[in-house]
């Protein structure tokens, strides 16, 4: 084993989160009390009917540190597509013109209801859902994503309220109330006083959702990851059965009704298909507590070089919040998903932990670098990714942490046609090169970040 690969496998031993025994019953005591409150709300709201899926990077398998965050979709069970609604473009208004409506944009979607159930449901005092379109006299519904959350929000928190001890597992408390600022999930908070871990405080996101068995109106993966991809077999078969989910689109510009694509599920059942030592998932955690210790907060404009560069770049920090965090888990796991989409079994089972992790990061930083990062299901999706000048010095000192003497020389394959590898979006560049890229971009980030940070004419 190289020495790199060895310095990752003893780093993810000390950063990931443990599989023992108490972890194990936090786990089993968030899922319970997870239960019992949709149990109860569903018993508020008839419409609030729900199949709990597990998400997140807890049950993925890629978190780090302390198991004090869980991730769950609240599916509803009573809304089949086909039968209670039909998913449109986001341009829809109504099936008068369905000739011109625009395709919208892409990775949300609106919710044409044509049931009749939902409509009844406001005698128990629940919100309407239903927002009008079309002409009075033939009238059409979308369905309102934030009355949705609305309701499910103040059933959560009425359920939340009423817990008592006797309601929750030993060692489980609740923690403060509910919220629901950050984006469509509902947030709870529980703190756990175990034997081994006490006082730790638990987030656990709940997001209510719709599913969607007609995944090729939507998701495009298949047109350009390689024939016999390590993940294709899985990816098809999980799409087949489970489809995707359509979760509330929280915006600020007033679109009550437009719905976001959610992968989160086939994201996890991707990431299931590989054991919690996989390379695969060492690799992703240390490169998110390598993020996590390099690449966090936004530079200070006050580093740069001179006063013109502070004016041009100052246009890099209009309305960011100073807590946002650079480089998202979200964008790693991307990165390593599309990654995979590009592997054939054989040449993952080939490849060292080392040139893993190093090619992860390679194309994180090229397609932050060049603003290529797209979703990995849905291509016309582009990801929002932070200015490049921003991740300069995080990158630089994040890529410094690999000295040269624990880069294996050797290349990843045999020098044979087969085994080549292109990519065909932001730069091409082979699989089995990925150390010689891995030291160019090391090159890159130095000459680009005294170009930036220091003195344009340093190289």
């Amino acid at each position: 084993m190289d020495k790199l690969s060895q310095k990752l496998y003893d780093t993810d031993r000390r950063i990931r989160v443990s599989k023992d025994n108490e972890v194990l019953r936090i786990q089993r005591s968030i899922e319970r009390t997870m239960l019992t409150i949709l149990d109860r709300v569903k018993l508020r709201d008839t419409r609030l009917s729900f199949n709990l899926l597990k998400v997140g990077s807890y049950y993925d398998g890629l978190k780090i540190g302390f198991p004090d965050e869980f991730d769950f979709l609240a599916e509803m069970v009573d809304m089949k597509e086909g039968k209670d609604f039909i998913v449109r473009s986001t341009g829809f208004n109504g099936t008068k013109n369905l000739w011109k409506c625009s395709e919208g944009q892409p990775g949300r979607r609106k919710i044409q209801y044509v049931g009749n159930h939902l409509h009844c449901s406001d005698s128990q005092g629940g919100e309407n859902w239903m927002k009008e379109i079309g002409k009075k006299k033939e009238p059409e519904y979308l369905i309102d994503c934030i009355s949705v959350k609305n309701t499910f929000y103040d059933n959560v928190l009425a359920i939340f309220e009423t817990l008592s001890q006797e309601d929750l597992p030993k060692y489980l408390q609740k923690g403060t109330t509910p919220t629901f600022i950050h984006g469509p999930a509902v947030t709870l908070e529980f703190i756990w006083n175990g034997r081994s871990l006490k006082n730790l405080t638990i987030s656990v996101d709940i997001t209510i959702c719709m599913k969607v068995d007609n995944w090729r109106s939507c998701i495009d993966t298949f047109e350009w990851i390689t024939d016999g991809s390590i993940i294709a077999n899985t990816l098809r078969n999980t799409l087949d059965k489970d489809g995707f989910h359509l979760t509330p689109y929280i915006s600020d510009k007033g679109h009550t009704c437009q719905w976001r694509v959610s992968t989160s599920y086939t994201e996890h059942v991707l990431m299931e298909s590989f054991g919690y030592d996989s390379k695969l998932k060492i690799a992703i955690r240390c490169l998110k507590y390598k993020r996590d210790e390099h690449v966090t907060k936004i530079p200070e404009a006050s580093d740069m070089a001179d006063l013109a560069d502070i004016i041009q770049f100052a246009r890099l920090y209009t309305a960011v919040d100073d807590e946002q965090q650079l480089v998202t888990s979200y964008m790693i796991k991307t990165t390593a998903l599309v990654t995979l989409g590009l592997l054939t079994r054989k040449r993952y089972n080939r490849m060292s932990l080392s040139v893993l992790y190093k090619y992860l990061t390679v194309r994180l930083y090229t397609s932050i670098k060049l603003g290529t990062l797209r979703m990995f299901f849905i291509s016309d999706y582009k990801l929002r990714v932070p200015a490049f000048g921003e991740i300069l010095p995080g990158f630089k000192s994040l890529v410094e942490t690999i000295d040269e003497e624990n880069v294996p020389n050797e290349d990843t394959f045999p020098d044979n046609s087969e085994d080549i590898e292109y990519f065909s979006d932001e730069v091409e560049f082979e699989f089995k090169y990925t150390n010689e890229m891995f030291r160019r971009i090391k090159r890159d980030i130095e000459m680009q970040y005294n170009f930036i940070w220091r003195n344009m004419y340093a190289f």
